[in-house]
């Protein structure tokens, strides 16, 4: 998780502080697998000493960036707000990308390389053929309709679905994923036999002469039918990513049907085919006969219905939390072909995070989006396919230059809403800045198959492509319900004049009365020959960032050429070579230029405190490189390539005084050698490969391509990486030279040691380059050594880490690819005939890497002191049990060495008990550990020869109704025991919950009775009432909650106090809030009123007593105010 920037503050204290001591009850909610080494919390109660009172609102330390050192990325992060409601936290912040500016990255809605997180989104990369993985059918009565589905013509337009249809059929589908999976269960799937049958079968679909549908293959319906279904099947998962709430990773469907999470996180994943799915949009089919010249002819045509969509995803933690994600508004829609959307099924490309629930059912935050104009996004494409054959066909050659690219229908979050009655809203409007146009790039109107793509006056321009219906109709409909005409189109306009891109203007935070509590507002270079850049950041008016970049005007537009081999800007743009014998130097004209690829970075950041933060680039350097083999080799000589590594950080405080970060990337302090592995070497042109596979004519191929053929999907981790880096620290200001204070370094799990895995079979040994390899990034980028050296070069400290993975969790796939693409002519068509697939095996993992020694060393001037942890896990279910693991792992022990033995602490979970009450809470995702034993060991730390107890805790569970009328377990009584006693005491008993799972009524271990008021819609303790009833405090508690909801804050004390003086035998403490900002006052049992006072920012000023004494005050100062 990328953290936040901070910077300083001058704090002046009065007096000192009181601390009020109270008693309360909150529940541990914790993370089962917490950061690496930690230890696990027993689900339990924790007695808190007091009611923390607010700190001054943490504006934070400047210049406290952390950087990735194994990819050598700084990461930048800017705090707006957090919020923690259910002890659910939600930061609110704005991310940099610091790796470099792609020429055809278009900026998101707050500027180039910068996002907003705020909840978070599930994106979606597709993998094979099949959108959304079903089967992609078009409604011939013959076959099974499992889903809506296209209408389709035969070769001379008429509607098959009105049982009028030639026999020649246009084959609109391919099986999906999700039926073809058991294909991939059977026990040779990966053989070459077993590949082999796959591909016959997928030859049964042809059966020339017949007839040619323009974009699949010959076809003959009428003697195929019962093989069409067996056409190309797609046999490899959808990868989803996410980011949420601080939850990464990604999930796949297995081949047995189940969800598989690749996590740090506990998490499970819920998206129901049938239920959670939908049909994105209809639109109108057309009449070939009476061409739409401006307005589309729809008052007597049928509606085209696209295959349905995933519209719902569900991840679940192992708190019981439900983050949903998706819905009809939260899902983002994609046209994968801008120019052929007619032919071009949507698909759902990213889910945006709607609800967050607790265990209780309560919608802790909502999120509502909505849809904005239409945008798209192009890129470069020129490739050429030329084969010698040696048999029926003829010599060949294909090529095609052009633009392509995708129509995408945006999400913007526009406001969020929380339990507590707050609402964030985002403002945002259309952007001025830089934008497609149709002059960006000769490729959109010289190419030979693409010179046709924009409307004009001419009929046939206006609507065909190579004889092809005009895809892009969809500028024809309403943006927001997809049934109203549009009329904004018309044969003068070009596509991409409706193309329009949003930015965010500003957030504005309110409370429930809509009083405004915080406005951050965003400041742009917002000019149309210019890409739209982040320039300043203020909150509240006063609170301002000021972002600079490096030499960001100079950056051509999106489609620009002058791009090295990974798309950074290189200053000069590259030739397309039209003959073979030019393909090969094409490489040289990609390299990177070590000064352009600089342009547009961020290279300072000045903060509210007048502090700044400055920031010096390199591009990455490499020794090793990965062949298209994937076999890390030297290089021949050191090379660079695009993308930026950070070289130095350079704080200043705003005072003069500069602390210094500078990395190293070599293989020592004193070494030349860079420590880097490009791990995607580009790859543009081969010669001499046979594209032959079983019973086919042997061809020899040269295959070129401007976007490299290695495609870069089958790369999940980092295109480069370093396996040791240095990191030198220093400070200095105007009026003293540089004090070093030493260096560290570090070193990573890399390339060398978890190699990708090749293939386990192909059908086109020639073709392995182009198939995916086995993943093994999560095995890379772990800290394996930490050295700490002080400024004379002696070793001061020295940690190591061990590390396992659970390889046994891991699913099938198998790749299937076009390899000939022979360009053929059949009477008056040209056509692919696409004679040749190859397929290729391989697997995908879905483990945890994790920690399991962690050794440190510190070196004295009395000798070496060691200390050594370890830590064991455990999967549930197993992972080669009857029910798959399908990625959760748990904590099982830890361990710390002492002079004489060690500290053993094992932990146990609901799935460890047989009761049903420990059952439901593992069906209910509630798993944290509920015993912990901590016993003294000798000997093997897993194998010890001998124990004895020093304490044990457990948490008994009852169940309670919750929020939405179902049963959640919770904590009902906490047991300890200490050393070898057999019997557990009791520390604590829930007496009574609400439905919201907030304690209302608890006993201490002296027996003495506690309860507890909620108000703020339940999420903030009002009172504390000791020595009584619930049943006593009963007939107050309605009023005091609507009070604290929608009322005043001077109603709600003035009604506390009533409390008080109706309760005088008990011992009564109340308490008042902002609830964005913090606690206003405490009364105490005497009735004395502490009052806690905020500025606008939330930061607390001052705190007083009842007499108005001034106990304690905050100054906020900034350089030259």
């Amino acid at each position: 998780m990328i953290k936040p920037i901070y910077f300083k503050m001058k704090k002046t204290k009065v007096c000192s502080a009181f601390k009020w001591t109270i008693m309360t009850v909150v529940l541990c909610l914790f993370n089962n697998i917490q950061a690496q080494g930690e230890q696990p919390t027993i689900t339990s109660f924790s007695i808190n000493s007091n009611i923390q009172s607010p700190n001054s609102a943490s504006l934070g330390t400047y210049g406290a960036i952390p950087v990735s050192l194994y990819s050598g990325t700084a990461e930048v992060s800017i705090p707006i707000y957090q919020i923690n409601e259910g002890n659910i936290p939600l930061d609110i912040n704005l991310q940099h990308d610091a790796s470099g500016v792609r020429v055809n990255s278009v900026p998101g809605w707050v500027g180039q390389n910068w996002s907003l997180q705020a909840g978070g989104l599930i994106q979606r990369s597709v993998k094979g053929r099949s959108a959304d993985e079903f089967d992609v059918t078009r409604g011939n009565n013959n076959y099974n309709n499992l889903f809506p589905h296209f209408n389709y013509w035969d070769d001379y337009g008429n509607d098959c679905n009105n049982d009028y249809c030639s026999t020649i059929l246009w084959p609109w589908w391919n099986q999906g994923y999700k039926y073809n999976m058991p294909i991939l269960q059977r026990s040779n799937w990966s053989s070459a036999q077993n590949l082999y049958s796959i591909y016959l079968d997928s030859r049964k679909t042809y059966n020339p002469p017949g007839w040619f549908d323009g974009d699949y293959e010959w076809r003959n319906a009428s003697s195929n039918a019962l093989d069409l279904k067996k056409y190309q099947p797609d046999l490899e998962p959808d990868i989803f990513s996410f980011n949420f709430m601080g939850h990464t990773g990604k999930f796949f469907l297995g081949q047995d049907g189940q969800w598989k999470v690749a996590s740090s996180s506990n998490l499970k994943v819920i998206c129901d085919f049938s239920s959670d799915v939908v049909s994105p949009v209809s639109t109108p089919e057309y009449n070939y006969n009476s061409p739409p010249y401006s307005t589309p002819h729809v008052f007597t045509e049928k509606y085209r219905e696209f295959p349905r969509v995933i519209n719902k995803i569900t991840m679940i933690d192992d708190n019981g939390n439900q983050f949903v994600f998706g819905y009809n508004e939260a899902t983002e829609l994609t046209f994968p072909d801008f120019f052929n959307q007619q032919y071009s099924p949507i698909i759902s490309s990213a889910w945006y995070l709607k609800y967050v629930k607790n265990k209780f059912g309560s919608i802790i935050y909502e999120f509502e989006y909505e849809k904005g104009p239409y945008i798209g996004h192009f890129y470069l494409s020129y490739n050429k396919f030329s084969i010698l054959n040696t048999g029926f066909y003829d010599s060949t050659l294909r090529y095609d230059f052009k633009a392509p690219g995708q129509l995408i229908l945006p999400i913007y979050l526009k406001k969020i809403k929380t339990k507590a009655g707050l609402s964030i809203e985002m403002n945002s409007s259309i952007s001025n800045s830089m934008k497609f146009k149709e002059n960006d790039n000769a490729a959109f109107t010289l190419g030979t198959l693409n010179n046709n793509i924009y409307p004009s006056t001419n009929y046939n321009r206006q609507t065909y492509i190579n004889d092809t219906f005009l895809g892009p109709y969809y500028f024809y409909r309403k943006l927001l319900d997809f049934t109203t005409l549009n009329p904004e189109w018309n044969a003068a306009n070009d596509y991409f004049s409706l193309l329009k891109w949003k930015k965010l203007d500003n957030i504005a935070i309110k409370d429930a009365n809509a009083n405004n509590l915080l406005t951050a507002d965003f400041n742009y270079i917002n000019q149309p020959d210019r890409r739209l850049f982040l320039t300043g950041l203020s909150i509240n008016t006063e609170q301002k960032y000021i972002f600079e970049y490096d030499r960001d005007n100079l950056l051509p537009n999106f489609l620009s050429s002058a791009v090295d081999h990974l798309g950074y800007f290189d200053g000069t743009p590259f030739t397309i070579p039209l003959t073979e014998t030019n393909w090969s130097g094409y490489y040289n004209q990609r390299l990177t230029n070590p000064e352009a690829v600089k342009y547009g970075s961020l290279k300072k950041i000045t903060y509210p405190t007048k502090g700044f933060t400055e920031f010096v680039y390199e591009p990455h350097s490499y020794s090793k490189e990965i062949d298209k083999n994937g076999v890390l080799i030297n290089s021949v000589s050191e090379g660079i390539i695009g993308g930026l590594r950070i070289k130095k950080i350079i704080n200043n405080d705003g005072f003069g005084n500069n602390y210094v970060k500078e990395y190293q990337y070599t293989t020592g302090i004193n070494s030349n050698i860079s420590s880097g592995n490009l791990l995607f070497k580009p790859l543009y042109y081969v010669s001499n490969i046979n594209t032959a596979s079983i019973l086919s004519v042997p061809k020899t191929a040269y295959i070129y391509d401007i976007n490299q053929l290695i495609p870069m999907v089958n790369l999940f981790g980092n295109t480069i990486e370093y396996e040791t880096i240095i990191e030198k620290e220093s400070y200095f200001n105007s009026s003293t030279s540089i004090n070093n204070s030493g260096y560290n370094i570090y070193k990573y799990s890399n390339y060398s040691q978890f190699p990708d895995l090749a293939p386990l079979n192909t059908t086109v040994p020639d073709y392995n380059f182009k198939f995916p390899r086995t993943d093994k990034s999560f095995e890379r980028g772990k800290l394996l050594e930490k050295m700490v050296y002080d400024n004379l070069g002696n070793l001061k400290q020295k940690s190591s880490f061990k590390y396992e993975s659970n390889l046994d969790l891991k699913a099938n796939a198998i790749n299937i690819v076009i390899v000939d693409a022979s360009y053929e002519s059949y009477g008056s068509y040209n056509f692919d005939s696409r004679n040749e697939r190859a397929m290729g095996a391989y697997q995908i993992y879905y483990s945890d890497k994790y920690l399991t020694e962690k050794t440190v060393s510190m070196y004295t001037a009395a000798g070496e002191i060691t200390k050594l942890n370890k830590y064991t896990y455990k999967n549930y279910p197993l992972s080669l049990g009857t029910i798959a693991n399908n990625g959760d792992l748990f904590k099982n022990t830890e361990y710390e060495q002492t002079v004489d033995g060690g500290i053993m602490k094992t932990y146990k979970y609901p799935f460890d008990f047989s009761s049903s009450i420990y059952n439901n809470m593992y069906n209910s995702r509630i798993i944290s550990p509920v015993n912990g034993k901590t016993e003294f060991v000798i000997g093997d730390s897993n194998s010890p020869t001998s124990r004895t107890a020093i304490s044990e805790e457990q948490t008994n569970f009852t169940e309670i109704v919750n929020n939405i009328g179902g049963v959640t377990q919770v904590p009902q009584a906490v047991l300890f025991k200490k050393g070898s006693s057999s019997a557990f005491q009791e520390t604590l008993k829930v007496l009574n919950y609400d439905n919201e799972g907030n304690v209302l009524e608890f006993k201490s271990k002296e027996g003495k009775s506690v309860c507890l008021i909620w108000g703020y819609n339940k999420t903030k303790m009002i009172a504390k009432i000791e020595n009584v009833s619930y049943n006593d405090v009963l007939p107050f508690v309605s009023n005091l909650q609507n009070l604290s909801n929608t009322g005043t804050q001077s109603n709600l004390i003035i009604a506390l106090n009533n409390l008080r003086a109706s309760l005088l035998s008990s011992m009564v403490t109340t308490y008042t809030y902002i609830p964005l900002f913090g606690v206003t006052t405490i009364t105490d049992p005497r009735g004395d009123i502490i009052t806690y006072t905020y500025d606008s920012f939330g930061r607390l000023k001052f705190v007083k007593d009842a007499q108005g004494n001034l106990l304690s005050e905050n100054q906020y100062h900034y350089k030259n105010q």
